[in-house]
């Protein structure tokens, strides 16, 4: 979508009970993030649509990235009883940057809960870092 770029996960963890008879519970995990291409890969600052269609050098690209990240888990069971003060669901707003070249790319966010539904008494997040680097191979 010219330098607009939307992605998405789902991601569901399935647990079973392990050998001291606890099932920890199972976990879903989303995501879906709006990024804007600030650099593009000529190494200018991004001119609209036509910049995609430019000669790419190996020049580095910086993206600004929102994203939404949500997690889900199931209650925790031990010895047939399942446990109260665990499972529930958080929903994240996390800006970032994602910065590339050749390649390489790195990302860091920041995610602040903006819904928090927890079962029983748990500690809950109040914010949270989320950094990455990945190689793409030739």
């Amino acid at each position: 979508m010219g330098p607009f770029n939307f992605d998405s996960s789902v991601l569901y963890i399935f647990v079973q009970e392990g050998t001291q008879d606890v099932d920890l519970g199972g976990r879903f995990l989303y995501n879906a993030a709006l990024s804007f291409r600030v650099l593009d890969e000529t190494g200018d600052h991004h001119q609209g649509a036509d910049a995609a269609s430019q000669p790419h050098a190996h020049g580095p690209t910086l993206d600004l990235v929102i994203e939404l990240n949500g997690e889900w888990s199931d209650k925790e069971i031990d010895g047939g009883v399942v446990d109260p003060d665990t499972g529930g669901s958080t929903l994240y707003v996390s800006p970032g940057v994602r910065l590339g070249s050749d390649g390489l790319a790195g990302f860091i966010s920041v995610g602040v809960p903006v819904s928090k539904d927890f079962n029983g008494t748990q500690s809950q997040p109040d914010w949270r870092i989320m950094s990455g680097v990945s190689l793409a191979l030739p």
